[in-house]
């Protein structure tokens, strides 16, 4: 987990990632809520993420899959996000649209990383404040470098940000 690091840190893929799913925490439960999240995500030859899988673990050792997302889509998934037949998030489709879409305004963890594995645990307020945070600061970084007007009412909803 990414907590207790140097500011530097916020500004990675994997911290954004964290804060997305903190914000959305409840909707992965299905029975119960997890006691932790795993991502797990995979770079194309540029080091942008292709695709991103999270899964939710409601006992220790019994992880399920919660969605993915594809950037490109070929014959055996298509692009953007599909959830299992349980789960389902509209803010986290937002956040992670926009996420994926602006990659480059975040940097990688890891240097030379083709999968990385991100697990996460269950958010306290303290956790989901400064995830609320991380969220509205990514999307003044996404905003900054977009054309006027580029960035969604959507995205603007998902971070709790002024429209």
């Amino acid at each position: 987990m990414l907590n207790g690091q140097d500011p530097q840190a916020t500004n990675t893929i994997d911290r954004i990632l964290e804060s997305a799913v903190f914000l959305n925490w409840k909707d992965f439960t299905s029975d119960s809520a997890p006691k932790a999240v795993r991502l797990e995500y995979r770079t194309a030859l540029t080091r942008s993420l292709k695709c991103l899988k999270l899964w939710s673990c409601v006992s220790r050792g019994h992880w399920k899959l919660v969605c993915e997302y594809w950037m490109e889509s070929d014959p055996t998934h298509r692009q953007g996000i599909m959830f299992t037949k349980t789960y389902s998030s509209p803010g986290f489709t937002r956040m992670l649209d926009a996420i994926m879409h602006h990659q480059e305004v975040f940097s990688m963890t890891r240097v030379n990383v083709r999968g990385c594995v991100v697990q996460i645990g269950s958010p306290d307020e303290a956790q989901c404040a400064a995830a609320k945070r991380n969220m509205t600061e990514a999307l003044e970084r996404i905003t900054s470098r977009s054309s006027p007007g580029t960035v969604s009412i959507p995205m603007r909803f998902a971070a709790d940000y002024p429209a």
